[in-house]
């Protein structure tokens, strides 16, 4: 399945996915930052490590790259829907789709529980310092 997911994947100018050496159950995905976001001239790393039971099991996914977001916190752990084990969906989510969904969390943070409440709180009472903000991080470390 994961061998089978990386000759499938195809990387495009938004996110790829690679084998970190030669393990196939630590892979490092890259995303470029959405566009029309403070992240939009970032690339952000993800360490995808595959627990032994995937696909039944989803990956605990961490960013590598420091991210100003309400759903990603210091240590990169990142709390993405998809990937709860509650909500895992094994025949729709393969490792490329993961990195997509990574994406569209960088565009669209998840305020209804977000990991980092600062930042949730500063993303809906300040906008545009939480851009100013996630901007800075995003030249000073993507």
């Amino acid at each position: 399945m994961i061998l089978q997911d990386l000759l499938n994947s195809r990387p495009t100018e938004l996110v790829s996915l690679a084998p970190i050496g030669t393990n196939l159950l630590q892979l490092l995905g890259r995303i470029q930052g959405p566009p029309v976001t403070p992240y939009e001239a970032g690339i952000f790393h993800v360490q995808i490590p595959i627990p032994e039971d995937f696909p039944i099991a989803p990956p605990a996914c961490r960013f590598l790259t420091k991210v100003y977001h309400p759903n990603i916190d210091a240590t990169g752990k990142m709390c993405l829907e998809c990937l709860h084990t509650a909500n895992w969906r094994m025949e729709l989510m393969h490792l490329e789709s993961i990195l997509i969904s990574t994406s569209a969390l960088l565009d669209q943070p998840g305020m209804d529980d977000p990991l980092v409440p600062d930042i949730a709180g500063t993303y809906i009472q300040d906008k545009a310092t939480f851009d100013h903000i996630a901007r800075q991080y995003t030249f000073r470390y993507a």
